[in-house]
């Protein structure tokens, strides 16, 4: 009964979303020109996406049946002006639905590495962080406006 709670849960939490076309570092983070993952943290979080998350999100990242899309409009307006840390929390703590908390922290900036290279945020130098204090100043801002 408690795995089936987690599940619940997390799955709960999952349907709140994602947001931003970009992300801008507030203080003294990094604006999203600068690219917030390499290519490669991007190709291992898609790898790992497809071991573990393919069967709830789906191989488009549209999400499967009850479980949300991890891509595309809905999903960039529903953290507008959050910080990143609360995305890579879910992942890190809460998934997957299978096995939540089964993650490592680097294991989870991957796989965000992966969904923001698929939402068309910019690849860079420099890894994605699973530094608390840096995720914190990562904002999730509005998405521009369709063209």
């Amino acid at each position: 009964m408690l795995a089936k709670n987690k599940v619940l849960l997390c799955f709960a939490l999952v349907l709140s979303g994602v947001s931003g076309q970009a992300l801008y570092g507030q203080a003294d983070a990094a604006p999203a020109a600068d690219g917030l993952y390499t290519v490669d943290q991007a190709h291992r979080g898609e790898t790992a996406y497809k071991a573990q998350c393919t069967s709830c999100h789906g191989d488009a990242l549209d999400g499967v049946g009850p479980y949300p899309p991890l891509s595309g409009d809905d999903f960039l307006t529903k953290y507008e002006g959050q910080p990143a840390l609360n995305v890579y929390n879910m992942i890190q703590k809460l998934m997957p639905a299978t096995a939540p908390g089964t993650l490592t922290r680097p294991q989870a900036a991957d796989l965000l590495a992966y969904i923001l290279s698929f939402n068309k945020f910019p690849a860079g130098k420099t890894e994605f962080t699973n530094d608390e204090d840096s995720l914190k100043k990562l904002i999730l801002p509005k998405p521009a406006p369709k063209s």
